[in-house]
């Protein structure tokens, strides 16, 4: 087992870091127990930077993969045919609970499961109570609000819509 640092152990735990690799996964990966890679952390600034750099660029994948799903995309898949490869475009709708997920994460004083939001009629439904219909039609009316908001149109009601039946 490693007792003494090494410099170069920075740039190690900076690509494990941006591969995803835990705490533990990494420790065990340069040789050291998570109480000996805590206290590098804590007592060498350089290795403590790599750390969070390679975790910020591994959380900014994963932000932009979960983005991505939540409005949907468009991607080219190739098949083969009896006249050689085809081009075709595929569509993948837009993910609710992934829209969801976001939304509660980047906006959760509106968001968060607990809150409680007015519709136009007056009543308060709490968010943990919605139906999956209800949730959806939430997200929907926020993500075009805020597609019209970017494009500059104003339709001139910025109210959350009366709840469907």
């Amino acid at each position: 087992m490693i007792t003494e640092y090494d410099p170069s152990y920075a740039a190690r735990a900076r690509d494990l870091c941006m591969l995803g690799c835990t705490e533990m996964e990494i420790a065990n990966l340069l040789g050291i127990s998570v109480g000996m890679l805590r206290a590098w952390r804590d007592r060498y600034p350089e290795f403590s930077y790599a750390w969070d750099d390679g975790a910020y660029h591994a959380s900014t994948k994963v932000l932009a993969a979960l983005y991505k799903k939540a409005l949907g995309y468009d991607y080219i898949k190739w098949k083969e045919t009896k006249d050689g490869m085809m081009r075709e475009q595929v569509h993948v709708e837009a993910n609710i609970p992934a829209c969801i997920f976001w939304l509660t994460n980047k906006h959760p004083e509106q968001w968060k499961s607990k809150v409680e939001h007015e519709t136009t009629g007056g009543t308060l439904i709490p968010v943990d109570t919605m139906t999956e219909i209800e949730a959806a039609r939430r997200v929907a009316f926020t993500l075009s609000k805020a597609i019209n908001d970017i494009k500059g149109i104003d339709n001139g009601d910025s109210t959350v819509p009366v709840k469907t039946k």
